[in-house]
Formats: structure tokens, sequence, C-alpha cells
């Protein structure tokens, strides 16, 4: 038995009554440690056996083995374990394009190819998206040239039947949507940065604290040598201080590119898209607040500080 195996696999793909058989009745044995190459003229169904091999999709009917596992019953989490542990990735149109190529478009299930040159390759974070003119669209749908399923227009449009007409969408009504959406998000966004600062508070503390207590037998030393409690403070707090306000205001906007670059990578389950930004303003606020609360941890610690008598040193010392 070799390590992938194909049995009686098919994908079909239907539209109506149509069906479209990518892969019918393929069986398929690969053995461990050889090269394979799969040749086939276009829409022979390689793309579409070397997604249901690497987990990208699910086979009609037909088993898929791989490594002894049968890869065509796993759920979507198991399914990303095997792709993530087995399986490696060279999609053949991904960056590939460049302005001036022809590429052909194959609609499987319509039995449709169209051949366009491309005009210019832009970035568009939603996915992989193919823009042409209106009446290019139509020529390939085979719709009359004044078909339209969707317009966008930055002006009002006149002319057009109100009952095909399926909503008007202004400046305004985005706004009251953005609006409304903020007003059902309000609470969570206060709780979660309530949450946010308890945590810091607390980390802010402990890390303090440990380092006093650590640093007690030291700081019982110096008040014997003469040491006053505010000399000591500036040893053990102030230093602290300075260099946690000095991390926040250095890895803040290193957080923030970080978050912009893996943001996209985040929301690929999502069928939107919205930007992952923070103003100026909100920056300055999370500065203003690590700094408070970074000042206030201190002023409770320097009464521990206080608390740390001379006498600690001879007992430690003993």
């Amino acid at each position: 038995m070799g390590i992938v195996e194909f049995q009686n696999v098919s994908r079909v793909y239907k539209s109506g009554d149509h069906e479209q058989w990518a892969l019918n009745h393929v069986n398929l044995s690969l053995e461990e440690g050889k090269f394979v190459v799969i040749l086939g003229p276009s829409g022979a169904g390689k793309s579409t056996l070397l997604n249901l091999l690497g987990g990208l999709d699910n086979p009609t009917e037909g088993t898929i083995v791989v490594d002894g596992r049968d890869i065509s019953t796993l759920n979507n989490n198991e399914m990303a374990d095997y792709r993530a542990a087995k399986v490696g990735f060279v999609f053949q149109s991904y960056n590939l394009i460049r302005e001036g190529d022809t590429i052909e478009i194959d609609n499987k299930l319509t039995l449709h190819k169209w051949s366009a040159k491309v005009a210019k390759v832009v970035d568009f974070e939603l996915g992989v998206y193919v823009f042409t003119s209106q009446k290019t669209l139509n020529s390939y749908l085979e719709k009359d040239e004044d078909y339209y399923n969707t317009v966008f227009s930055d002006n009002e449009i006149s002319g057009i039947d109100e009952r095909f007409v399926s909503t008007v969408v202004t400046k305004d009504k985005v706004a009251d949507s953005a609006k409304q959406m903020k007003t059902l998000m309000a609470s969570l966004i206060v709780m979660l940065t309530a949450v946010g600062i308890i945590c810091y508070v607390i980390v802010m503390f402990m890390l303090t604290k440990m380092v006093i207590d650590k640093n007690a037998l030291n700081i019982s030393l110096l008040k014997v040598f003469g040491y006053r409690n505010k000399e000591v403070n500036k040893l053990y707090l102030s230093q602290t201080q300075w260099i946690i306000i000095l991390s926040v205001i250095v890895f803040l906007p290193l957080q923030y590119f970080l978050i912009g670059k893996i943001w996209p990578g985040m929301l690929n389950s999502m069928s939107g898209f919205f930007y992952f930004r923070v103003t100026p303003l909100v920056m300055a606020i999370i500065v203003v607040l690590g700094t408070a609360t970074c000042l206030i941890t201190n002023m409770i610690h320097v009464k521990h500080v206080r608390k740390i008598d001379m006498t600690e040193a001879l007992k430690n010392r003993e």
C-alpha cells in the first residue's frame, strides 16, 4: 500500500441540473520517497486532484488515504492539523501574475472559457479578484450589454426602474450603520479595556513587588549605611518605573506594526473585511494610562520599602 491512496475518488461540481465531473472515479497509489508529476490538458482535473490531496477540498465520493489515515472524513480542525503537519503548498496563482500577462478564466460549471490581458495588478486584501468593465463582464457571462448585478456610483443614478433597485446606500446610511455597530460594541470594548488595565496593574504590581522582596536584604543594608527612604526608592523603584514607561513608548508602535501585518490573516475566515487602525490620540491615551498605572504602583510600593526595617539585615545575616 502506498503512502497516498485514492480509492474510487470523484469530484462533481453541480449547477442546477448540470453536473461537471472534474474527477471521475480515480484510483491512484503513490509510493513514499518518489517524485510524481501529474500531466494533462487544461480542465483535466489536475488542480482538483491536488486540492483534494492537500485538504483544500472534499471528494464527492471515494476515499483518500494519506500515511494510513482517511483524510476524506476529517472535520475542519483535523484537516487544518493535517495540512500543517503533512502538506506543503506552492500556489500556481499566488503573486505569479504580471501586467501584460494573458490569463484564462475557466468556469467549470458552465464549461465556458475566456482569455483576458492583465492591465494592472493591485493589492486587494479581501482575496484574489478580477476587476473588469461592465461590458467585458457581460460578454463573459453572455448577458446583454446593459445587464448589471450591482452598481456603485458617487452620484445619484437615474433612469432605473424602481423594481430593479434593491437598496440605495448613501454616506449617511453608512455612517449610521457604523454608529450602530459602535453602540453595540461599546460595552464590550469598555469591558475589554477595563480587564486589560486591571491585568496590567496586577502584572505591574507583582513584578515590582518581586523586585523589592528579592532585594529586601540589600534595602535593609542601605538603610543601615545611612541611605534614606527617598534614595532607596530612586535606586529600586525609579529605575524600574522609567524602564517600564520607556518600554511602553518603544514597543507600542512595534506592536501596532506587527498586528497590522497579521491582521489580514486573522480575518481570512470572515466573508468581509475591516481595517485595523489606532489613532495617535488612542496611542497617547495608552501611554498616559500605562504611565499613570506605573506611578500608582510605585506609590503603593513606596510604603512597602518604608516598612523594611534595618533589623532585616541582621535577621538574614543570622
